[in-house]
């Protein structure tokens, strides 16, 4: 009798302790559920963000809020790919809640891991005890762009740490494809709105605004001015000493519209 209690006694901890498996099982499985409800709630939103805002900041304002609510991070850098230099720059960092844009350290961008990111085209990380860090990187064009750098504090123990930090990093790839696209958008908007030679607006953009102004100012009754401005003896210019110079007069006097015009203002060409 007693054999066969301590048998049933064994079988019914075994039993207690195989349930208890297969509960954390099902509460893992269910929270990797919601999380994958979250993100892919979050990636819509994101989407949202990026289609109806094409202004960097704007974009990446409300794309940091997302990040913050999504994933809880410490700090997120964003680096970018200079145009003209080539060089990468930290171009944003949220940080105890606040976002900047500028006086942000160029030490962001030499962060070992940043480097690695940059160079290998792949997500990497590093956990330290109670922290990690992790830099995905920003890939355009199937070139790297930047890369974005979250750095996280963690209170769990080192298995259920890593298993979460496992999960984030198929977050933070997904997150980091559509940054790039947050980077890539007003990119395009510029391209197709701004005159690449005098850096003013383009003659469709003005069309565009012309019939929009045109419209607010008929239904609110307000005032609206256009100024139209011709350059004297131009074609002379061209003839006499090459179309570059003449080039280089169209670009000096939109610089001289553009420095003296009030910010609510516009100059096209």
């Amino acid at each position: 009798v007693q054999a066969f209690t301590a048998r049933r006694v064994r079988d019914m901890i075994e039993e207690k302790a195989e349930l208890a498996e297969q509960a954390r099982a099902l509460q893992e499985q269910n929270h990797n559920l919601y999380t994958q409800l979250e993100v892919l709630a979050a990636m819509r939103e994101v989407s949202r963000v990026i289609s109806d805002d094409v202004d960097f900041r704007r974009i990446i304002e409300q794309v940091f809020q997302i990040l913050h609510r999504l994933l809880q991070p410490q700090s997120i850098v964003v680096i970018v790919k200079e145009d003209g230099t080539g060089r990468f720059v930290p171009r944003a960092r949220w940080r105890d809640g606040r976002i900047e844009f500028s006086e942000i350290e160029a030490s962001e961008a030499a962060d070992e891991l940043v480097q690695l990111a940059i160079m290998q085209g792949r997500l990497q990380r590093k956990v330290a005890e109670g922290r990690a860090e992790i830099v995905s990187p920003l890939v355009l064009d199937r070139e790297v762009a930047g890369a974005i750098r979250f750095e996280l504090k963690l209170d769990d123990p080192p298995e259920p740490a890593a298993r979460r930090l496992d999960g984030m990093e198929l977050v933070i790839n997904d997150i980091a494809r559509h940054i790039a696209l947050a980077i890539k958008t007003p990119s395009l908007h510029s391209r197709a709105i701004i005159d690449a030679l005098t850096g003013v607006y383009s003659r469709r953009h003005f069309e565009t605004q012309l019939r929009e102004h045109t419209n607010l100012a008929r239904r609110y009754g307000r005032p609206l001015s256009l100024i139209m401005i011709d350059v004297d003896d131009f074609k002379s210019v061209n003839n006499r000493y090459g179309h570059l110079s003449g080039d280089a007069v169209l670009a000096e006097i939109a610089s001289v519209l553009k420095s003296n015009v009030r910010e609510c203002d516009s100059v096209f060409r």
